[in-house]
């Protein structure tokens, strides 16, 4: 919904200051967006399924889906490419 576009307009223009196609762009955000969201789940359910608390869980997911979306942003949603950066 809207909290998914702003997150993609903030990512897209403050994060990363792409300048790449909106389509494209957004297709491959939300493709990651949904991906996360299924990663987490799984992550969270799986952890607890061993023992592990479930707030526990859900911070430490949510830590390393952080980093793995940033990353995975920067090389293949936004890529950064020098001929259309300021």
């Amino acid at each position: 919904g809207g909290g998914g576009l702003f997150s993609f307009a903030v990512s897209k223009h403050v994060v990363f200051k792409s300048k790449g196609s909106y389509k494209k762009e957004l297709i491959k955000f939300f493709a990651l967006w949904t991906t996360l969201l299924f990663t987490s789940y799984a992550m969270i359910i799986g952890a607890h399924a061993l023992g592990m608390n479930v707030y526990v869980s859900k911070i430490i997911t949510q830590t390393l889906l952080f980093l793995a979306s940033f990353s995975i942003q920067r090389l293949f949603v936004f890529p950064y490419n020098p001929e259309t950066s300021s």
